[in-house]
Protein backbone atom coordinates (compact mmCIF):
# COMPACT_ATOMS: atom_id res chain seq x y z
CA UNK A 1 0.00 0.00 0.00
CA UNK A 2 1.03 3.44 -0.94
CA UNK A 3 1.00 5.90 1.81
CA UNK A 4 -0.66 9.53 1.58
CA UNK A 5 1.26 11.63 -0.17
CA UNK A 6 3.82 9.13 -1.70
CA UNK A 7 4.84 8.96 -4.90
CA UNK A 8 5.47 6.05 -7.17
CA UNK A 9 9.12 5.65 -8.35
CA UNK A 10 9.33 3.52 -11.55
CA UNK A 11 12.66 2.77 -13.23
CA UNK A 12 12.35 4.12 -16.95
CA UNK A 13 14.17 2.65 -19.62
CA UNK A 14 15.72 5.95 -21.03
CA UNK A 15 16.87 6.88 -17.64
CA UNK A 16 19.43 3.67 -17.21
CA UNK A 17 20.25 4.40 -20.80
CA UNK A 18 21.43 8.30 -19.79
CA UNK A 19 23.39 6.60 -17.02
CA UNK A 20 25.46 4.19 -18.64
CA UNK A 21 26.67 7.27 -21.25
CA UNK A 22 27.36 9.54 -18.41
CA UNK A 23 30.14 6.32 -16.93
CA UNK A 24 31.23 5.84 -20.07
CA UNK A 25 32.24 9.35 -20.89
CA UNK A 26 33.60 9.99 -17.39
CA UNK A 27 35.95 6.95 -18.05
CA UNK A 28 37.03 7.71 -21.12
CA UNK A 29 38.27 11.36 -19.29
CA UNK A 30 39.27 9.70 -16.75
CA UNK A 31 41.89 7.01 -19.25
CA UNK A 32 42.72 10.16 -20.80
CA UNK A 33 44.06 11.80 -17.76
CA UNK A 34 45.39 8.91 -16.79
CA UNK A 35 47.75 9.65 -20.03
CA UNK A 36 47.80 13.03 -19.52
CA UNK A 37 49.93 12.45 -16.14
CA UNK A 38 51.64 9.51 -16.84
CA UNK A 39 53.33 11.66 -19.51
CA UNK A 40 53.53 14.42 -17.15
CA UNK A 41 55.46 12.27 -14.90
CA UNK A 42 57.47 10.72 -17.11
CA UNK A 43 58.69 14.25 -18.44
CA UNK A 44 59.20 15.43 -14.78
CA UNK A 45 60.91 12.15 -14.29
CA UNK A 46 63.41 13.32 -17.43
CA UNK A 47 63.53 16.46 -16.24
CA UNK A 48 65.00 15.61 -12.69
CA UNK A 49 67.07 13.19 -14.45
CA UNK A 50 68.99 16.07 -16.36
CA UNK A 51 68.90 18.27 -13.74
CA UNK A 52 70.35 15.67 -11.46
CA UNK A 53 73.03 15.21 -14.14
CA UNK A 54 73.77 18.63 -15.05
CA UNK A 55 74.60 19.26 -11.07
CA UNK A 56 76.61 16.42 -11.10
CA UNK A 57 78.81 17.36 -14.13
CA UNK A 58 79.17 20.79 -12.48
CA UNK A 59 80.38 18.98 -9.38
CA UNK A 60 77.98 20.82 -7.24
CA UNK A 61 76.66 19.90 -3.76
CA UNK A 62 73.03 20.98 -3.66
CA UNK A 63 70.99 21.13 -0.45
CA UNK A 64 67.24 21.78 0.36
CA UNK A 65 66.62 23.38 3.77
CA UNK A 66 62.97 22.52 5.00
CA UNK A 67 62.31 25.30 7.81
CA UNK A 68 59.51 23.77 8.73
CA UNK A 69 61.28 20.82 10.12
CA UNK A 70 65.07 22.10 9.93
CA UNK A 71 65.86 19.28 8.08
CA UNK A 72 68.21 19.49 5.32
CA UNK A 73 68.98 17.00 2.35
CA UNK A 74 71.77 17.12 0.98
CA UNK A 75 73.02 15.67 -2.72
CA UNK A 76 75.64 13.10 -3.32
CA UNK A 77 78.45 15.62 -3.97
CA UNK A 78 78.17 16.86 -0.44
CA UNK A 79 79.53 13.26 0.52
CA UNK A 80 82.43 13.68 -2.32
CA UNK A 81 83.49 16.75 -0.73
CA UNK A 82 83.40 15.49 2.80
CA UNK A 83 85.56 13.05 1.66
CA UNK A 84 83.17 10.09 1.66
CA UNK A 85 81.70 8.05 -0.82
CA UNK A 86 79.08 9.66 -2.85
CA UNK A 87 75.08 9.08 -1.26
CA UNK A 88 72.57 11.54 0.04
CA UNK A 89 72.35 12.11 3.26
CA UNK A 90 70.28 14.21 5.61
CA UNK A 91 71.33 16.66 8.57
CA UNK A 92 70.45 19.88 10.34
CA UNK A 93 71.14 23.04 9.69
CA UNK A 94 72.85 23.17 12.58
CA UNK A 95 75.41 20.44 11.79
CA UNK A 96 75.74 22.07 8.37
CA UNK A 97 76.96 25.36 9.71
CA UNK A 98 79.07 23.55 12.60
CA UNK A 99 81.55 22.71 9.34
CA UNK A 100 82.23 26.40 8.52
CA UNK A 101 85.22 27.25 10.58
CA UNK A 102 84.39 28.70 14.12
CA UNK A 103 85.66 32.74 12.82
CA UNK A 104 83.57 32.59 9.16
CA UNK A 105 80.64 30.71 10.90
CA UNK A 106 78.27 33.94 11.98
CA UNK A 107 79.07 35.36 8.56
CA UNK A 108 77.57 32.15 6.81
CA UNK A 109 74.75 32.73 9.26
CA UNK A 110 73.77 36.40 8.64
CA UNK A 111 73.92 35.41 4.51
CA UNK A 112 71.30 32.79 5.17
CA UNK A 113 69.15 34.98 7.67
CA UNK A 114 69.09 38.03 5.36
CA UNK A 115 67.84 35.22 2.30
CA UNK A 116 65.05 34.22 4.64
CA UNK A 117 63.78 36.49 6.33
CA UNK A 118 60.60 38.30 5.63
CA UNK A 119 60.79 41.03 2.96
CA UNK A 120 64.66 39.59 3.03
CA UNK A 121 66.79 39.53 -0.46
CA UNK A 122 65.43 35.65 -0.74
CA UNK A 123 69.28 34.96 -2.15
CA UNK A 124 72.62 34.98 -1.22
CA UNK A 125 75.90 34.14 -2.39
CA UNK A 126 79.07 33.97 -0.57
CA UNK A 127 82.78 31.92 -0.23
CA UNK A 128 83.89 30.60 2.52
CA UNK A 129 85.82 27.32 3.68
CA UNK A 130 84.68 24.15 5.10
CA UNK A 131 86.10 21.84 7.24
CA UNK A 132 86.51 18.12 6.28
CA UNK A 133 86.36 15.17 8.57
CA UNK A 134 90.31 14.90 8.18
CA UNK A 135 90.75 18.24 9.21
CA UNK A 136 91.53 19.34 5.71
CA UNK A 137 89.68 22.78 4.87
CA UNK A 138 88.19 23.50 1.26
CA UNK A 139 86.97 26.73 0.00
CA UNK A 140 83.39 26.32 -1.51
CA UNK A 141 80.99 29.17 -2.83
CA UNK A 142 77.85 28.98 -1.88
CA UNK A 143 74.20 30.11 -3.45
CA UNK A 144 71.43 30.23 -1.61
CA UNK A 145 67.37 31.19 -2.73
CA UNK A 146 64.26 31.04 -0.95
CA UNK A 147 61.81 29.13 -2.77
CA UNK A 148 58.70 28.93 -1.44
CA UNK A 149 57.11 31.35 1.48
CA UNK A 150 53.75 30.92 3.46
CA UNK A 151 50.75 33.59 3.28
CA UNK A 152 53.01 35.36 6.56
CA UNK A 153 55.76 36.03 3.78
CA UNK A 154 58.08 33.48 6.21
CA UNK A 155 60.23 31.17 4.28
CA UNK A 156 59.05 27.38 4.66
CA UNK A 157 61.60 25.90 1.97
CA UNK A 158 65.33 26.76 0.53
CA UNK A 159 67.72 25.57 -1.64
CA UNK A 160 70.86 26.05 -3.13
CA UNK A 161 74.07 24.66 -4.57
CA UNK A 162 77.89 24.94 -3.56
CA UNK A 163 81.10 24.56 -5.46
CA UNK A 164 84.30 23.26 -4.60
CA UNK A 165 86.58 26.42 -5.77
CA UNK A 166 90.19 25.18 -3.89
CA UNK A 167 91.54 24.42 -6.81
CA UNK A 168 90.34 27.77 -8.32
CA UNK A 169 91.32 30.00 -5.77
CA UNK A 170 94.79 28.91 -5.64
CA UNK A 171 95.23 28.81 -9.15
CA UNK A 172 94.03 32.47 -8.61
CA UNK A 173 96.19 32.82 -5.51
CA UNK A 174 99.97 31.49 -7.55
CA UNK A 175 98.82 33.52 -10.33
CA UNK A 176 97.94 36.97 -8.22
CA UNK A 177 101.87 36.14 -6.52
CA UNK A 178 103.16 35.36 -10.42
CA UNK A 179 101.79 38.63 -11.04
CA UNK A 180 102.91 40.41 -8.42
CA UNK A 181 106.67 39.02 -8.72
CA UNK A 182 106.24 39.80 -12.44
CA UNK A 183 105.13 43.65 -11.11
CA UNK A 184 108.30 43.76 -9.01
CA UNK A 185 110.23 42.73 -11.74
CA UNK A 186 108.91 44.94 -14.14
CA UNK A 187 109.26 47.77 -12.24
CA UNK A 188 112.09 47.31 -10.62
CA UNK A 189 114.28 46.79 -13.66
CA UNK A 190 116.62 49.49 -14.76
CA UNK A 191 115.88 48.47 -18.47
CA UNK A 192 112.82 50.51 -19.70
CA UNK A 193 110.24 47.78 -19.90
CA UNK A 194 107.00 48.46 -22.10
CA UNK A 195 103.89 46.39 -23.40
CA UNK A 196 102.54 47.04 -26.97
CA UNK A 197 98.86 46.07 -27.90
CA UNK A 198 98.97 45.78 -31.73
CA UNK A 199 96.94 47.24 -33.66
CA UNK A 200 94.93 46.43 -37.31
CA UNK A 201 95.98 49.25 -38.58
CA UNK A 202 98.22 52.10 -37.87
CA UNK A 203 101.17 51.54 -35.02
CA UNK A 204 100.90 49.65 -31.53
CA UNK A 205 99.63 51.40 -28.58
CA UNK A 206 101.33 51.64 -25.53
CA UNK A 207 99.31 49.65 -23.07
CA UNK A 208 101.41 49.50 -20.06
CA UNK A 209 105.29 50.26 -18.73
CA UNK A 210 107.57 50.63 -16.21
CA UNK A 211 108.47 53.57 -14.27
CA UNK A 212 112.07 53.54 -15.69
CA UNK A 213 110.09 54.15 -19.13
CA UNK A 214 108.27 56.80 -18.40
CA UNK A 215 110.93 58.91 -16.01
CA UNK A 216 112.91 58.46 -19.10
CA UNK A 217 110.67 59.79 -21.82
CA UNK A 218 109.56 63.05 -19.42
CA UNK A 219 105.94 62.12 -19.48
CA UNK A 220 103.23 60.11 -16.47
CA UNK A 221 101.75 57.08 -17.01
CA UNK A 222 98.47 58.84 -17.90
CA UNK A 223 99.83 60.79 -20.38
CA UNK A 224 101.53 57.69 -22.68
CA UNK A 225 98.86 54.92 -21.68
CA UNK A 226 97.01 54.47 -24.79
CA UNK A 227 98.84 57.02 -26.98
CA UNK A 228 100.25 55.22 -30.32
CA UNK A 229 103.99 54.10 -30.00
CA UNK A 230 104.93 57.33 -32.40
CA UNK A 231 104.61 59.62 -30.01
CA UNK A 232 107.53 58.52 -28.35
CA UNK A 233 109.73 57.35 -31.61
CA UNK A 234 111.16 59.73 -34.18
CA UNK A 235 111.30 57.23 -37.35
CA UNK A 236 108.40 55.19 -36.39
CA UNK A 237 106.69 55.25 -40.04
CA UNK A 238 104.29 52.96 -41.76
CA UNK A 239 107.42 51.20 -43.42
CA UNK A 240 108.91 50.61 -40.22
CA UNK A 241 106.44 49.70 -38.14
CA UNK A 242 105.25 46.76 -40.87
CA UNK A 243 108.76 45.54 -41.32
CA UNK A 244 108.99 45.36 -37.58
CA UNK A 245 105.62 43.85 -36.77
CA UNK A 246 106.55 41.25 -39.74
CA UNK A 247 109.69 39.76 -38.05
CA UNK A 248 107.97 39.86 -34.81
CA UNK A 249 104.71 37.66 -36.43
CA UNK A 250 107.79 34.97 -36.66
CA UNK A 251 107.41 34.99 -32.38
CA UNK A 252 111.10 34.88 -32.10
CA UNK A 253 112.83 37.36 -29.98
CA UNK A 254 114.02 40.63 -32.32
CA UNK A 255 116.83 42.81 -31.34
CA UNK A 256 116.50 46.57 -33.29
CA UNK A 257 117.76 50.29 -32.60
CA UNK A 258 115.61 53.30 -32.70
CA UNK A 259 115.75 56.97 -31.91
CA UNK A 260 113.19 57.58 -29.40
CA UNK A 261 112.09 61.36 -28.31
CA UNK A 262 111.53 62.98 -25.09
CA UNK A 263 108.40 65.24 -24.01
CA UNK A 264 110.72 68.21 -24.07
CA UNK A 265 111.85 66.98 -27.63
CA UNK A 266 115.44 65.38 -26.86
CA UNK A 267 116.31 62.09 -28.38
CA UNK A 268 118.29 59.07 -27.37
CA UNK A 269 119.03 56.11 -28.88
CA UNK A 270 117.42 52.61 -27.53
CA UNK A 271 118.77 49.52 -28.24
CA UNK A 272 115.66 46.96 -28.08
CA UNK A 273 114.48 43.56 -27.42
CA UNK A 274 110.74 42.33 -28.05
CA UNK A 275 108.67 39.38 -28.49
CA UNK A 276 105.40 38.92 -29.48
CA UNK A 277 103.04 37.06 -27.60
CA UNK A 278 99.75 36.07 -29.01
CA UNK A 279 96.37 35.48 -27.60
CA UNK A 280 93.20 36.96 -27.21
CA UNK A 281 94.89 40.19 -27.57
CA UNK A 282 98.42 40.50 -29.36
CA UNK A 283 100.80 41.98 -27.48
CA UNK A 284 104.78 43.02 -28.02
CA UNK A 285 106.80 42.96 -24.98
CA UNK A 286 110.13 44.93 -25.50
CA UNK A 287 113.07 45.99 -22.87
CA UNK A 288 114.87 48.69 -23.96
CA UNK A 289 118.23 50.23 -23.02
CA UNK A 290 119.48 53.44 -23.60
CA UNK A 291 122.17 53.11 -26.71
CA UNK A 292 123.51 56.90 -26.45
CA UNK A 293 126.60 57.01 -24.10
CA UNK A 294 127.55 53.76 -26.67
CA UNK A 295 126.48 54.57 -29.90
CA UNK A 296 129.02 58.25 -29.34
CA UNK A 297 131.36 55.47 -28.00
CA UNK A 298 131.19 53.59 -30.89
CA UNK A 299 131.66 56.67 -33.27
CA UNK A 300 134.48 57.81 -31.41
CA UNK A 301 136.00 54.23 -31.80
CA UNK A 302 135.32 54.85 -35.42
CA UNK A 303 136.77 57.76 -35.70
CA UNK A 304 140.17 56.78 -33.88
CA UNK A 305 140.00 53.53 -35.70
CA UNK A 306 139.91 55.83 -39.03
CA UNK A 307 142.23 58.03 -37.95
CA UNK A 308 144.77 55.49 -37.01
CA UNK A 309 143.74 53.73 -40.31
CA UNK A 310 144.85 56.99 -42.20
CA UNK A 311 148.25 57.54 -40.55
CA UNK A 312 149.03 54.06 -41.24
CA UNK A 313 148.22 54.61 -44.41
CA UNK A 314 150.62 57.46 -44.39
CA UNK A 315 153.03 55.77 -42.79
CA UNK A 316 153.42 53.00 -45.21
CA UNK A 317 153.24 56.06 -48.01
CA UNK A 318 156.45 57.11 -46.17
CA UNK A 319 158.22 54.10 -45.44
CA UNK A 320 157.72 52.86 -49.23
CA UNK A 321 158.66 56.25 -50.85
CA UNK A 322 161.99 55.77 -48.32
CA UNK A 323 162.91 53.01 -49.52
CA UNK A 324 162.36 53.54 -52.89
CA UNK A 325 164.38 56.30 -52.61
CA UNK A 326 167.16 54.35 -50.50
CA UNK A 327 167.01 51.67 -53.22
CA UNK A 328 167.63 54.36 -56.11
CA UNK A 329 170.22 56.07 -54.18
CA UNK A 330 172.00 52.44 -53.05
CA UNK A 331 171.54 51.62 -56.78
CA UNK A 332 173.23 54.43 -58.41
CA UNK A 333 176.00 55.34 -55.54
CA UNK A 334 176.94 51.93 -54.24
CA UNK A 335 176.42 50.60 -58.21
CA UNK A 336 179.19 53.11 -59.69
CA UNK A 337 181.50 52.37 -56.24
CA UNK A 338 181.35 48.75 -57.43
CA UNK A 339 181.56 49.31 -60.90
CA UNK A 340 184.84 51.57 -60.39
CA UNK A 341 186.64 48.93 -58.16
CA UNK A 342 185.46 45.91 -60.65
CA UNK A 343 187.10 48.07 -63.62
CA UNK A 344 190.58 49.17 -61.40
CA UNK A 345 190.74 45.48 -60.51
CA UNK A 346 190.52 44.15 -63.76
CA UNK A 347 193.10 46.89 -64.92
CA UNK A 348 195.27 45.37 -62.62
CA UNK A 349 195.03 41.83 -63.21
CA UNK A 350 195.64 42.56 -67.05
CA UNK A 351 198.61 44.96 -66.72
CA UNK A 352 200.58 44.51 -63.36
CA UNK A 353 203.78 42.39 -63.49
CA UNK A 354 203.76 41.16 -59.77
CA UNK A 355 201.59 37.82 -59.59
CA UNK A 356 200.81 38.58 -55.84
CA UNK A 357 199.26 41.72 -56.98
CA UNK A 358 197.03 40.04 -59.93
CA UNK A 359 196.30 37.51 -57.11
CA UNK A 360 195.18 40.45 -54.93
CA UNK A 361 193.09 41.40 -57.66
CA UNK A 362 191.32 38.45 -58.33
CA UNK A 363 190.04 38.53 -54.96
CA UNK A 364 188.94 42.18 -55.49
CA UNK A 365 186.73 41.35 -58.46
CA UNK A 366 184.94 38.11 -56.69
CA UNK A 367 184.21 40.36 -53.41
CA UNK A 368 182.71 42.53 -56.40
CA UNK A 369 180.87 40.29 -57.54
CA UNK A 370 179.78 39.11 -54.29
CA UNK A 371 178.80 42.42 -53.23
CA UNK A 372 176.75 43.20 -56.84
CA UNK A 373 174.64 39.99 -55.82
CA UNK A 374 173.82 41.07 -52.25
CA UNK A 375 173.26 44.51 -53.27
CA UNK A 376 170.69 43.42 -55.56
CA UNK A 377 168.86 41.14 -53.11
CA UNK A 378 168.97 43.89 -51.08
CA UNK A 379 167.57 46.62 -53.03
CA UNK A 380 164.57 43.56 -54.21
CA UNK A 381 163.78 43.80 -50.51
CA UNK A 382 163.53 47.69 -50.30
CA UNK A 383 161.84 47.81 -53.68
CA UNK A 384 161.40 45.68 -56.29
CA UNK A 385 162.57 47.37 -59.22
CA UNK A 386 160.64 45.00 -61.44
CA UNK A 387 157.28 46.32 -59.53
CA UNK A 388 157.94 49.58 -60.63
CA UNK A 389 159.18 48.65 -64.48
CA UNK A 390 156.97 45.67 -65.37
CA UNK A 391 154.17 45.64 -62.79
CA UNK A 392 152.50 43.52 -60.42
CA UNK A 393 152.74 40.23 -61.88
CA UNK A 394 155.94 40.45 -63.15
CA UNK A 395 156.73 41.47 -59.72
CA UNK A 396 155.08 38.40 -58.01
CA UNK A 397 156.53 36.03 -60.79
CA UNK A 398 160.26 37.00 -60.22
CA UNK A 399 159.11 36.34 -56.46
CA UNK A 400 158.31 32.93 -56.35
CA UNK A 401 161.10 32.34 -58.86
CA UNK A 402 163.57 33.31 -56.46
CA UNK A 403 161.97 31.55 -53.59
CA UNK A 404 162.26 28.11 -55.46
CA UNK A 405 165.76 29.08 -56.45
CA UNK A 406 166.89 30.49 -52.68
CA UNK A 407 165.26 28.68 -50.16
CA UNK A 408 164.38 25.24 -52.60
CA UNK A 409 160.42 26.14 -52.28
CA UNK A 410 158.19 24.84 -55.33
CA UNK A 411 155.85 27.86 -55.59
CA UNK A 412 152.66 27.64 -57.72
CA UNK A 413 151.72 31.16 -58.57
CA UNK A 414 147.66 31.85 -59.89
CA UNK A 415 146.41 35.49 -61.26
CA UNK A 416 143.28 35.91 -62.03
CA UNK A 417 142.31 39.18 -63.45
CA UNK A 418 144.58 42.25 -64.79
CA UNK A 419 145.90 42.87 -61.12
CA UNK A 420 148.49 45.87 -63.46
CA UNK A 421 145.70 48.04 -63.07
CA UNK A 422 145.90 48.48 -59.11
CA UNK A 423 147.18 51.15 -57.83
CA UNK A 424 150.96 51.25 -55.99
CA UNK A 425 149.64 51.14 -52.79
CA UNK A 426 147.34 47.95 -53.59
CA UNK A 427 150.13 46.67 -55.27
CA UNK A 428 153.39 46.87 -52.78
CA UNK A 429 150.81 46.06 -50.05
CA UNK A 430 150.13 42.29 -52.00
CA UNK A 431 153.88 42.31 -52.95
CA UNK A 432 154.92 42.86 -49.07
CA UNK A 433 152.05 40.18 -47.58
CA UNK A 434 153.40 37.24 -50.27
CA UNK A 435 157.25 38.38 -49.52
CA UNK A 436 156.84 38.11 -45.88
CA UNK A 437 154.31 35.29 -46.05
CA UNK A 438 157.06 32.74 -48.13
CA UNK A 439 159.93 33.77 -45.60
CA UNK A 440 158.01 32.91 -42.72
CA UNK A 441 156.94 29.45 -44.45
CA UNK A 442 160.50 28.94 -45.14
CA UNK A 443 161.88 29.94 -42.20
CA UNK A 444 159.37 29.09 -39.23
CA UNK A 445 157.63 26.08 -41.18
CA UNK A 446 160.25 24.51 -43.56
CA UNK A 447 158.04 24.46 -46.43
CA UNK A 448 158.95 22.92 -49.21
CA UNK A 449 155.79 23.91 -51.10
CA UNK A 450 153.29 26.94 -51.48
CA UNK A 451 150.57 27.93 -53.63
CA UNK A 452 149.92 31.78 -54.04
CA UNK A 453 146.53 32.72 -55.84
CA UNK A 454 145.69 36.43 -56.67
CA UNK A 455 142.48 37.50 -58.14
CA UNK A 456 140.94 40.85 -59.12
CA UNK A 457 137.05 40.90 -59.38
CA UNK A 458 136.23 44.44 -60.70
CA UNK A 459 133.39 46.67 -59.36
CA UNK A 460 130.09 45.19 -60.67
CA UNK A 461 126.59 46.88 -60.23
CA UNK A 462 126.54 48.10 -56.62
CA UNK A 463 129.04 45.86 -55.92
CA UNK A 464 132.83 47.82 -55.69
CA UNK A 465 135.89 45.68 -56.60
CA UNK A 466 138.04 43.37 -54.48
CA UNK A 467 141.48 41.92 -54.64
CA UNK A 468 141.80 38.43 -52.88
CA UNK A 469 144.98 36.83 -51.83
CA UNK A 470 145.24 32.87 -50.74
CA UNK A 471 148.73 31.83 -49.69
CA UNK A 472 148.87 28.15 -48.72
CA UNK A 473 151.86 26.13 -47.57
CA UNK A 474 153.36 22.79 -46.33
CA UNK A 475 154.85 24.14 -43.36
CA UNK A 476 155.09 22.04 -39.77
CA UNK A 477 153.14 24.05 -37.26
CA UNK A 478 154.08 24.59 -33.77
CA UNK A 479 151.74 23.97 -31.03
CA UNK A 480 151.56 26.04 -28.04
CA UNK A 481 152.85 28.99 -29.77
CA UNK A 482 150.98 31.94 -30.55
CA UNK A 483 151.74 32.50 -34.37
CA UNK A 484 149.54 35.33 -35.17
CA UNK A 485 151.94 37.33 -32.50
CA UNK A 486 154.99 37.24 -34.59
CA UNK A 487 156.55 40.77 -36.00
CA UNK A 488 155.95 39.68 -39.79
CA UNK A 489 152.28 38.66 -39.31
CA UNK A 490 151.46 41.75 -37.19
CA UNK A 491 153.13 43.96 -39.91
CA UNK A 492 151.08 42.33 -42.62
CA UNK A 493 147.85 42.81 -40.84
CA UNK A 494 148.36 46.34 -40.54
CA UNK A 495 149.18 46.51 -43.79
CA UNK A 496 145.63 44.83 -44.58
CA UNK A 497 143.58 46.96 -42.30
CA UNK A 498 144.95 49.98 -43.25
CA UNK A 499 143.57 49.53 -46.53
CA UNK A 500 140.17 48.48 -44.45
CA UNK A 501 140.45 44.77 -45.47
CA UNK A 502 140.61 41.63 -43.88
CA UNK A 503 143.01 39.26 -43.08
CA UNK A 504 142.71 35.57 -41.91
CA UNK A 505 145.53 33.44 -40.56
CA UNK A 506 144.34 29.62 -40.02
CA UNK A 507 147.05 27.50 -39.09
CA UNK A 508 146.18 23.37 -40.19
CA UNK A 509 147.44 20.71 -38.20
CA UNK A 510 148.97 18.30 -40.10
CA UNK A 511 148.85 20.49 -42.87
CA UNK A 512 150.51 24.03 -42.93
CA UNK A 513 149.42 27.57 -43.05
CA UNK A 514 146.54 29.15 -45.02
CA UNK A 515 146.32 33.01 -45.34
CA UNK A 516 143.17 34.84 -47.01
CA UNK A 517 143.36 38.72 -47.57
CA UNK A 518 140.21 40.17 -49.03
CA UNK A 519 141.15 43.93 -50.20
CA UNK A 520 138.13 46.35 -50.75
CA UNK A 521 138.98 48.54 -54.10
CA UNK A 522 136.36 51.85 -53.96
CA UNK A 523 136.56 52.14 -57.35
CA UNK A 524 138.66 50.34 -60.79
CA UNK A 525 141.62 50.39 -58.78
CA UNK A 526 141.64 52.97 -56.42
CA UNK A 527 140.74 52.83 -52.71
Amino acid sequence: MRRHGEKKIENHPKDHKVAETDVTTLLHQLQAYQVKLEMVNRRLAISEERARQAVEASNAAMWDYDLTTGEVYLSEMWSSFLGGKKRPTYTTIQALTELVPEEERQRVREAIIRAIRVNGSSEYRLNHRVRRPDGRLIWVHSRGRAVERGPDGRTRRMIGVNFDITDRLQAEMRLTESEQKFRALFESAGDYALVLELQPSGPPIIVDGNRAFFRKHGYTRKELIGQPISIVETAASAGHIAERIRMLSKEVMVRFEVEHLRKDGSTFVVEAVAKMVRGGTDLVYSVERDNTQRRRAEQEQQRLLAENRRLLLQLIRVQEEERRSLARDLHDELGQLLTGIDARAEYIVKHADNDELRAAAREIIRDTKASFAASHSTLNRLRPATLDTLGLTAALTELTSSAGKKMGMDCALHIEGNIDRLDDLHAITIYRLVQEALSNAHRHGHADHAEISVKYFPSRRRRSGRVRVEIHDNGRIHTGRDISEGMGIIGMRERVHALSGTFMLEPILHDGMHIEVVLPLSDEGNN
